[in-house]
């Protein structure tokens, strides 16, 4: 399997998507966050929702710690937000719940969940919104990675 991350930022919703597939080292999980951060229309306090469903995460419980470390050095990527990881293996639950017991005082509030109502909810952005954010990930599922 080849990685796979992609994302999209809409500013009118105040939310960027970030779709995962693949397997990841933290450092990477690094590198994909400092691109998206040096985007013309990234904004640190847009809510994200990672999309980690289709990923597998080669790293420990502890290294996380260096993804921590690397938010809370790099100011651009950090703002007062709200984060949800949608995950479908207990594995992927242990990344979300890994990050968020860990980022200590960073101004993030992570959530992990299995659902895009989840999530919206979270948000606090309208349901009816969830179709379109479905349609951007399952169209870049099933796009072959070049």
């Amino acid at each position: 399997m080849e990685n796979k991350v992609e994302y999209f930022i809409d500013p009118d919703k105040k939310l960027i998507v970030e779709y995962y597939c693949g397997e990841f080292l933290v450092e990477e999980l690094i590198a994909h966050k400092f691109d998206i951060a040096n985007n013309e229309e990234y904004n640190p306090n847009y809510h994200v929702l990672h999309d980690i469903r289709d990923a597998i995460f080669l790293f420990s419980f502890d290294e996380i710690t260096k993804y921590v470390e690397f938010l809370e050095n790099d100011t651009k990527c950090v703002g007062k937000r709200k984060s949800i990881v949608l995950a479908k293996t207990p594995e992927q639950v242990v990344v979300g719940l890994g990050v968020d017991m860990q980022k200590r005082n960073l101004p993030i509030n992570i959530k992990v969940a299995s659902t895009f109502k989840t999530a919206f909810k979270f948000f606090k952005l309208p349901l009816s919104d969830i179709n379109e954010v479905e349609t951007w990930i399952e169209n870049h599922r099933y796009q072959k990675v070049i």
